[in-house]
């Protein structure tokens, strides 16, 4: 499993629509092949920072959502919207995931 974490701060001025831009790519990419979770948060302490938590089951599925069609339209829409952002990839440890059905672990 593949995990995205990609932290963002906005403009003051663009702060209401960076969130309802967020919030309607995390319904769209959700629908991805293979996506297994893409959530927006929005820091309590500072309105202008975001973090989206984005997980994929594998590579393909990382490919997937990149070849979405709304993924190049959504980042140059958004990339004015913002003062800064910083994207990381994760990879799970084994056993470290567990899914809605819990599985045997191997030993």
């Amino acid at each position: 499993m593949l995990t995205i974490h990609c932290t963002l701060r906005a403009r003051p001025e663009n702060t209401a629509d960076l969130s309802a831009r967020l919030a309607i790519a995390s319904q769209t990419y959700m629908r991805d092949a293979g996506t297994l979770s893409w959530t927006v948060h929005q820091s309590t302490s500072d309105l202008t920072a975001f973090m989206i938590v984005e997980m994929f089951a594998d590579e393909a599925a990382k490919a997937v959502h990149e070849a979405n069609p709304y993924f190049k339209e959504h980042n140059a829409i958004v990339k004015p919207w913002l003062v800064g952002f910083e994207v990381s990839l994760w990879r799970s440890l084994e056993g470290g995931y567990v899914p809605v059905e819990p599985v045997e672990l191997k030993k």
